[in-house]
């Protein structure tokens, strides 16, 4: 995430145990909803990335999927969602970001 802000998310990779590190990318833009939202209360909110590889063994099994809380940038509405994205080739590429909540699309819920 961009030092300070949740504007964007960067990506690097060690392939030494974490020894060393590649320099760092921007993979995505990102609007994130850290801080506190006074139309809910003041309540306090986190959009840091998460972060999983699938390690299966099945067909899938490398890929690495980032979800983040964001709003105010498609696909996310005007009220905070989750938006995941993806890489099937070690975080060379990624997908477009998914909105993967279901429910109403700018519905005012956190």
């Amino acid at each position: 995430v961009a030092p300070f802000a949740e504007d964007f998310a960067g990506f690097a990779v060690s392939s030494d145990g974490g020894v060393s590190w590649s320099v760092s990318q921007q993979i995505f833009d990102m609007s994130g909803i850290n801080g506190s939202l006074p139309s809910k209360g003041n309540i306090r909110v986190n959009g840091l990335p998460r972060v999983a590889v699938d390690n299966s063994g099945g067909p899938r099994s490398g890929w690495i999927y980032i979800v983040t809380g964001e709003k105010n940038l498609a696909p996310a509405g005007s009220d905070p969602d989750i938006i995941l994205h993806r890489s099937s080739d070690g975080g060379v590429s990624w997908s477009g970001g998914i909105r993967v909540n279901r429910d109403p699309l700018n519905n005012g819920k956190i």
